[in-house]
């Protein structure tokens, strides 16, 4: 009988101590959990500003590529001899996902005449066309496109040159 009135009599001395550190135990691990909540959602904004600016990136050399094709080089030299002015190519406009769209454009310019590089070994060219015969003269012509997603920060530009013989002035 002693024993039981000795345990009795210690259990008045039990303050709620395992209440306390179990309190705080969810207290520690409900912080960890809001931590872990708020890294999650800064990854997830951080992945979709990646995405945003790899398909801007994407939209500006989409641009670039359509816009270096031989027949719009040859239309800006048109352009250029008649109205001293720079070629706009598109708007194009890309779906990406969820009807968003990427918009891009961009212009092509005719700079000054450059010396020609040496006609290349198993290139053929007519004998009046060559550099050298004063037929034709070469010319860098620069392709700028700019690209942007709408409703985000998104924005690429990107420069390609092209360099072509066209006929001597």
């Amino acid at each position: 009988m002693p024993t039981s009135y000795h345990y009795l009599n210690h259990s008045k001395f039990q303050q709620g101590t395992v209440l306390l550190w179990g309190l705080v135990g969810l207290l520690v691990l409900a912080g960890l959990g809001i931590a872990a909540g708020r890294i999650a959602t800064l990854d997830t904004k951080i992945v979709g500003n990646a995405m945003f600016d790899n398909f801007s990136y994407q939209g500006a050399e989409a641009s670039l590529r359509r816009s270096t094709n031989l027949y719009l080089v040859e239309q800006t030299a048109k352009q250029e001899a008649t109205s001293h002015t720079d070629k706009q190519v598109g708007p194009y406009s890309d779906a990406i996902s969820n009807g968003e769209q990427i918009s891009s454009a961009g212009t092509i310019s005719m700079g000054a005449s450059i010396p020609c590089p040496p006609v290349l070994q198993g290139v053929a060219m007519s004998t009046a066309a060559t550099p050298r015969s004063g037929g034709v003269s070469c010319r860098l012509f620069t392709v700028n496109a700019d690209s942007k997603v709408p409703g985000t920060s998104a924005e690429s530009q990107h420069t390609a040159g092209i360099l072509k013989f066209v006929p001597a002035e």
